[in-house]
């Protein structure tokens, strides 16, 4: 009997190793629920690796106190603080990246609102604030390409979507949808006008293709 051709993998979990499958569309792997599939790339997921440190006199880029990008050349003497401290990056990209993440904290902590972080594979970070009283990400802008369920979901009958799960929907996120037609152009449609907040996310589980969610949502009520 042939083994299957992701046999060894299957032993691996079996034995608890965590899986990882490809996402073409963002070219990165993702752990999940393996479903097995013969089309789809499956791996062991690797051990995280070590934090990126600069040697003595490599170019690394870190944030002034007005929050700018700066680029210096390291000197394990003089730099070390700014390791220490997290500050010290090795693309201005991420530099940058880090800097709006800290200006975000900061102006949350000065205006006294609530938040949490939430860190997720590969990196991704994102700030969630107090609203009403629940912890929840900024309003997401979604696009219906289908203009019957746009109607369907403004009428309360399509309560749910299937969805690639780029945007890392959680639990609580705030969504608009924007309706379009065959050609891209935007609807004037009234679900534009409505707001909703996912109640409940499906994913990794059998039956999901790896990267794709399904969640659950309702109407938010604007007063």
């Amino acid at each position: 009997m042939e083994k299957h051709k992701h046999h060894d993998l299957i032993v691996a979990w079996a034995d608890g190793a965590q899986i990882q499958s490809f996402t073409p569309l963002l070219n990165k792997w993702e752990d999940c629920y393996p479903l097995w599939d013969e089309g789809v790339k499956y791996r062991v997921k690797p051990e995280a690796e070590e934090t990126w440190k600069p040697k003595q006199n490599e170019t690394y880029w870190w944030i002034n106190r007005q929050g700018k990008p700066m680029c210096s050349i390291f000197d394990e003497m003089c730099d070390s603080k700014d390791l220490n401290y997290g500050n010290c990056f090795r693309t201005p990209e991420a530099a940058e990246e880090a800097a709006q993440l800290v200006k975000t904290l900061l102006i949350a902590i000065h205006e006294n609102k609530p938040f949490a972080w939430h860190c997720e594979p590969v990196v991704k970070f994102s700030l969630t604030t107090e609203l009403d009283g629940k912890l929840m990400t900024d309003t997401e802008v979604k696009i219906v390409r289908d203009y019957r369920k746009a109607t369907a979901k403004m009428c309360g009958n399509k309560l749910f979507e299937v969805r690639y799960n780029d945007r890392l929907y959680r639990r609580g996120d705030r969504i608009k949808y924007v309706v379009v037609d065959d050609n891209r152009a935007t609807i004037n449609h009234p679900l534009a006008r409505k707001e909703y907040e996912i109640t409940y996310v499906l994913d990794n589980a059998p039956g999901i293709h790896p990267g794709y969610v399904v969640f659950g949502e309702k109407e938010v009520i604007c007063r």
